[in-house]
């Protein structure tokens, strides 16, 4: 099989963009003439598969041999089976491995203390915004942009691409941070959140941010759009996945349940509902405003593939996404585990900080300590 691959490889990397026959041929020589009609109709099937800069070492073979099987389980469903990439800084390194090594983790966790950092910045700038409930999915969107999701930022309305829709629009700040940290707009421009005349408002605006790919705010519409988009990637048999993360103080919406009835009713395995279970909302604990506990037995009642991880741990995060991926007859829903204000010493479960921006003598303070955890990651990864 690897002299096999090899082969495939070669015919298919000195295949021309659009040469649909010669790649038809490496797809026939690979699959044994299995997927040649779907790779036919989808010319860019294994271009999402095998990015043109892939590293063709043992691990990336290991990946090849498996490549017949998951595409022909998930094709009916129009989704991807793709290398897992980590993207740093200008390089990205294509894996291919079944799991992170302990530097690639590294990797995504100086991206997530960035993206802290963003938050941090972006708040006290503005002098409000929501930095609790920003702070904590900082691991889930270091994960995303920078090893999932298939995204481009020097071409951030690429029909092909993966969809997010960050239905908790009010964690904007970090949405921001994230695609700053990713390459969309320039880092420096986060502190201009709120301001005056600035593309980067309290909430996500899909017309003026690049990378934002649906306008968000009112609770409970994202996850609405986010089924829409992934019907239509369906309809049009387009291999896109798509991501929204939603409040646990969200889902008290009515208009979330009629989402995920949707969801199940149209089999929608590419859409991926992720919920972060922190525990808070603006007027209190969740427990206390309005219990939706159970989730995980209520949502496996709307017919979900329903996961509980912590929401902080990339091991725990890669192996959900890769739950996800095998899914193709239903939605997926992975509740995240997380500690709001995740971070900050003084805003980690604290209600406080739901809605509001540090001062400076808090600025300093929180920086002082993502600065420190920064560094101890530096220091790991000698």
């Amino acid at each position: 099989m690897i002299k096999k691959a090899n082969k495939f490889i070669l015919l298919y990397h000195t295949a021309a963009k659009d040469d649909i026959a010669k790649r038809s041929k490496a797809a026939k020589m690979f699959c044994g003439g299995k997927m040649a009609l779907h790779f036919q109709q989808k010319r860019e099937h294994l271009q999402a598969i095998l990015p043109r800069d892939v590293h063709f070492d043992e691990r990336t073979l290991t990946f090849l041999h498996r490549i017949d099987n998951i595409d022909l389980r998930n094709s009916a469903s129009g989704r991807t089976a793709r290398v897992r990439t980590i993207s740093d800084a200008n390089a990205e390194v294509h894996t291919g491995g079944p799991k992170m090594t302990n530097a690639e983790k590294l990797t995504l966790a100086k991206h997530a203390c960035h993206i802290r950092m963003g938050v941090i910045e972006g708040t006290h700038s503005a002098k409000c915004g929501h930095p609790g409930g920003s702070l904590d999915i900082a691991e889930v969107l270091a994960y995303l942009y920078f090893v999932e999701m298939k995204v481009d930022p020097k071409d951030p309305k690429n029909p092909d691409r993966d969809r997010l829709v960050l239905s908790k629009g009010h964690a904007a700040p970090a949405l921001y941070a994230a695609l700053a940290e990713r390459g969309f707009f320039p880092v420096e421009d986060l502190k201009t959140l709120r301001k005056i005349g600035s593309y980067l408002q309290g909430h996500p605006n899909m017309n003026s941010v690049p990378g934002v790919d649906m306008s968000t705010g009112s609770l409970g519409q994202g996850v609405s759009a986010a089924c829409g988009m992934a019907l239509g990637a369906k309809h049009a048999g387009k291999p896109i996945n798509v991501y929204t993360i939603l409040g646990d103080g969200e889902v008290e919406e009515g208009e979330c349940w009629e989402a995920f009835m949707f969801a199940s009713h149209y089999g929608l395995s590419n859409l991926c509902v992720m919920l972060d279970r922190n525990h808070l909302q603006i007027d209190g604990t969740t427990e206390t405003v309005m219990n939706s506990a159970p989730l995980e037995e209520k949502l496996k009642a709307f017919n979900f593939n329903v996961l509980t991880i912590n929401g902080h741990d990339f091991d725990a995060i890669e192996s959900a996404i890769a739950a996800f991926r095998a899914e193709n007859e239903k939605p997926t829903c992975i509740i995240l585990d997380t500690l709001k204000g995740k971070g900050v010493s003084f805003m980690e479960n604290s209600v406080d900080w739901h809605g509001k921006g540090p001062n400076d003598e808090e600025y300093a303070q929180a920086m002082q300590e993502l600065n420190a955890a920064y560094a101890a990651l530096e220091e790991e990864d000698k």
